[in-house]
């Protein structure tokens, strides 16, 4: 294993070890423990990759889990993806922003390892709570997902032209449109939440991006003028 290891981090000390990368992602905080029980490593022609899945733990009882995966590219670039989180309901209501505050810990150890960028697919609830976050999206999904917009706040009864205006003024970032809101406008939505189908009743921006599809986003930690840096930092407080 040191090999695969060495392939994605280098060698010596660049390595880390499974107990800080166990703190890594816990918060002490909170009780919040990270169990890793299995990391498998792969390559191929542009990169070489290794992949975690822990369980999140608290007061020695399985909560949730998580699986988070580091990829070497070929151009030299490290990355971190967010591949799966997930708390039980009833846990994450006790220990609301727990999800927040592991996020913060996680940025703040990837600079400290020399992390380029943070990846994850958004989906269920994450298509929502992962934009808010600073998570960007590329500016063909930007277009797509404004035309989408323009459609959805039209079916709202937002006349044409503003639809039109409101769309591209906030489409290039996420949380511009997660945060949207056409005169407190809101409406009632059935969306997934997990595997379970769910209805709520939000504002117009909300609700849009929890009936879209999944889009992959990106958190550029190594140009600290990039939107997505300057958003998460903003909004996790860093």
């Amino acid at each position: 294993m040191r090999p695969a290891l060495e392939a994605v981090f280098g060698k010596g000390t660049k390595i880390p070890s499974v107990s800080a990368m166990e703190r890594m992602w816990g918060h002490a905080d909170s009780k919040m423990e990270i169990k890793i029980q299995g990391m498998d490593f792969s390559a191929g022609t542009d990169r070489a990759e290794i992949q975690l899945a822990g369980d999140i733990v608290r007061d020695g009882r399985q909560i949730g889990e998580v699986v988070r995966s580091f990829r070497r590219h070929e151009d030299g670039t490290l990355e971190v993806h967010h591949d799966f989180f997930k708390i039980d309901k009833e846990d994450d209501r006790k220990g609301r922003g727990v999800g927040e505050a592991m996020l913060r810990q996680s940025l703040h150890a990837y600079q400290d390892m020399g992390v380029d960028k943070v990846t994850v697919d958004a989906a269920w609830v994450g298509r929502y709570t992962w934009a808010t976050f600073g998570y960007q999206w590329s500016e063909r999904e930007a277009g797509y997902r404004g035309r989408n917009l323009e459609t959805f706040l039209a079916a709202q009864g937002v006349p044409a032209d503003k639809a039109e205006t409101l769309a591209k003024k906030v489409a290039r970032n996420p949380w511009d449109v997660a945060a949207l809101d056409v005169d407190g406008q809101t409406t009632t939505i059935g969306y997934h939440d997990g595997d379970k189908q769910t209805t709520g009743t939000f504002k117009l921006g909300k609700a849009f991006m929890l009936t879209q599809g999944m889009w992959a986003g990106t958190i550029d930690l190594k140009n600290k003028k990039s939107p997505s840096y300057r958003r998460a930092k903003e909004r996790l407080r860093m």
